[in-house]
């Protein structure tokens, strides 16, 4: 095999000198003694899926008691939201909701305290979905 002309070696540098450089990993923002956190949403419908029925401010204390604040011991944020749907008919639906904002440290375990707090919402008030960002 011959060796390479000089023109295929320019183009092979100009090649290699234009491809993207390996993704960095994003810079991170933190204050002395900060840690990296993930921020974790869940969206709770309140209305049943029947419509008849809506989950009460004392069962949402009870729930946030018992089942969420467990899970993020060291702080959240939770406040009252208006969701909107849209049903298999495509007809829009709202209904009064609730949001929760909170951050913790990435771990093993989030993803299942996420999960518990879901399957509880779904099983306890017969709720279909529960939003996770």
């Amino acid at each position: 095999m011959p060796p390479p002309s000089r023109t295929a070696l320019a183009a092979l540098l100009l090649l290699t000198a234009t491809l993207p450089a390996a993704a960095e990993p994003p810079p991170r923002c933190l204050l002395p003694g900060q840690q990296p956190a993930l921020r974790v949403e869940l969206f709770f419908g309140r209305q049943s899926p029947d419509g008849k029925r809506e989950v009460t401010n004392a069962q949402w204390t009870a729930f946030l008691a018992d089942i969420v604040t467990p899970r993020f011991p060291a702080g959240l944020t939770h406040l009252d939201a208006q969701g909107q749907w849209r049903d298999p008919r495509g007809r829009i639906h709202t209904e009064r909701s609730k949001l929760i904002i909170a951050v913790a440290p990435e771990s093993d375990d989030l993803a299942r305290r996420v999960s518990e707090i879901a399957t509880s919402w779904k099983t306890r008030f017969g709720q279909e979905s529960v939003g996770v960002v």
